[in-house]
């Protein structure tokens, strides 16, 4: 018997929140089971183990009793990590924006093979959410027609742990650009500048539309005289053009803004010097026994 489980591959932590990590165990048919095994370990991007837990041997290093993975009342296979909780370890923090690895091992029913799952918690900052509702109004095409009923939403579009992917590859693109120096964070980005970074997720969004478009675009479809084309790809490609273009002029010289200017001396040498004096001095000139001609 195999055991698998449904995880959301990147979990989005505001910080200083408590978030609960989520993981559902099933069995082969994609029913849920609850787990004989499951063992969790967070660590940083350094590798540097942060936690770990064991659902039936307790939290820590050495693991003791209880554990901290949660498995609600009346579910089956449903577990999660309360992570942010910093009332029993103060470890378990999310004062900072960092990303951490989630390690799941689990095991379904007895005797079935052991499941390795891996997600990642990124705690990110209210500056940084306040990115994604500029970001999606723009590139997001199911949000503009999405019914946004609070009481029952219908989003079909990107996720938020998507868009901030985009919004990371961007800063780093911006950072790539000469001249030199850069960012290390999307909080520490200058929020005058937003629509910089903004056009430079765009980028990374309609690259990936662009992919699935060439999957799926059909050049000629022809059934009993009705024909039909879907080209998504020039369009987009015309897009992204233009908005590499647009962030080839624009990027370098936003970032002069912030490049600090300096003084250089130069000191030529003494055979440069007379080389310029020679050429410069009239044709019969006399120095020190040295006559020029021309």
């Amino acid at each position: 018997m195999s055991t698998t489980a449904n995880t959301q591959p990147i979990e989005l932590i505001l910080k200083n929140t408590v978030e609960r990590i989520d993981i559902v165990v099933l069995d082969a048919d994609g029913d849920p089971i609850d787990a004989t095994s499951l063992k969790l370990r967070i660590v940083d991007m350094s590798d540097t183990l942060i936690l770990q837990d064991n659902l039936f041997l307790g939290f820590g290093d050495p693991p003791s009793l209880p554990t901290r993975i949660v498995k609600p009342a009346g579910t089956i296979g449903q577990y999660y990590f309360p992570f942010g909780d910093t009332s029993f370890d103060p470890r378990n923090t999310t004062a900072n924006p960092a990303d951490y690895l989630f390690h799941w091992s689990i095991i379904g029913a007895a005797g079935s093979e052991q499941v390795n799952l891996v997600q990642v918690a990124k705690v990110v900052s209210a500056q940084t959410l306040a990115y994604l509702p500029v970001l999606r109004a723009i590139i997001d095409k199911a949000g503009k027609v999405t019914d946004d009923d609070p009481t029952n939403p219908c989003l079909v579009g990107y996720s938020d742990s998507q868009l901030i992917t985009w919004l990371e590859l961007g800063l780093t693109a911006i950072n790539a650009a000469q001249p030199s120096g850069g960012w290390g964070s999307i909080d520490s980005f200058p929020p005058g500048y937003k629509s910089i970074l903004i056009d430079a997720a765009l980028v990374t969004g309609l690259t990936a539309q662009a992919i699935f478009a060439i999957d799926t675009d059909i050049d000629s479809y022809n059934d009993q005289g009705n024909s039909f084309s879907i080209q998504h790809f020039p369009k987009l490609q015309g897009m992204l053009s233009m908005l590499a273009a647009k962030l080839d002029k624009q990027v370098p010289l936003f970032k002069l803004n912030f490049v600090r200017s300096g003084t250089v001396y130069v000191q030529m040498g003494t055979s440069f010097r007379l080389n310029q004096l020679l050429q410069a001095a009239p044709p019969g000139a006399l120095f020190r026994n040295l006559l020029t001609t021309g």
